[in-house]
């Protein structure tokens, strides 16, 4: 763009703002986000190193749930869920996630 300072200023100034608000809506998003995990990760004494009984017992009821659910999703379908959200933002396509047979 050609011009003073004073001819750009409305250009500049309007693409300054939309940028700031992006970056600005983008950190409120990635930070709430991560708040609950966290907040968890922090209660179960994950994050400051003191483990404590309900930790574990945690961990184990989520190991058995997970041994138990897993071979029953994965008759019905060709990932986890997570696994298949990962493969549709790689490729941007939605995968199929059902078993055809």
């Amino acid at each position: 763009m050609r011009g003073g300072w004073l001819a750009q200023l409305s250009w500049r100034s309007s693409n300054a703002r939309q940028f700031h608000s992006d970056l600005w809506w983008w950190g409120i998003w990635r930070a709430g986000g991560l708040r609950l995990p966290g907040m968890a990760l922090l209660k179960w004494g994950v994050l400051t190193g003191e483990r404590t009984p309900s930790f574990y017992r945690n961990c184990g009821a989520i190991g058995v749930l997970l041994l138990f659910s897993a071979p029953a999703w994965l008759e019905r379908f060709r990932f986890g869920p997570l696994e298949w959200l990962w493969r549709t933002l790689n490729v941007w396509r939605a995968e199929p996630i059902r078993r055809t047979s």
